[in-house]
């Protein structure tokens, strides 16, 4: 290199230094971009998981209304809590129709987590529907006045 002159040592320097320049920025383009991907996910998860929380704050909710109902049995308070009841059943079936959605939004890296995440709401839906062929069956005992039969219900659907 040294028979070269000043300019074209100057001009192989810089030819040099702009191959190492664009390497990098090309280096800090496809980081930002599975950085990206990666926020993406964590925001899919975050969605999910308040989904589900909403979920279960409700299921809770509609649990405890129940129980006053059984306590209560044809006092001045039943319309009030059958009420609200009937919202929070309305609130949890909205909310799985929110759930769907947030998975059908979601950024999978493969088939298979799609596929498990599709079966574990499946499985969730069918424990709702179960639950609420219970509530149904405990709001028939309220209105017969079986408040031994709805505690013994509502002890099973607590402990499933």
């Amino acid at each position: 290199m040294s028979n070269l002159s000043i300019t074209k040592k100057l001009v192989v320097a810089f030819g040099l230094i702009f191959v190492f320049v664009s390497a990098f920025g090309l280096f800090i383009l496809v980081s930002f971009n599975n950085l990206s991907d990666e926020r993406a996910n964590v925001h899919d998860w975050l969605d999910s998981d308040v989904t589900v929380s909403k979920i279960n704050v409700g299921i809770n909710e509609i649990q405890r209304t129940l129980y006053f109902r059984v306590l209560t049995f044809g006092g001045s308070q039943e319309q009030s809590l059958k009420s609200r009841q009937a919202e929070k059943i309305k609130e949890v079936e909205e909310l799985f129709a929110t759930y769907q959605q947030v998975l059908n939004n979601c950024t999978y890296d493969t088939d298979e987590e799609k596929i498990h995440d599709q079966q574990m709401i499946d499985e969730e839906k069918k424990l709702w529907q179960n639950y609420r062929t219970q509530l149904d069956k405990i709001d028939k005992l309220i209105v017969a006045n079986d408040r031994e039969g709805s505690l013994a219900i509502l002890d099973t659907v607590t402990a499933a």
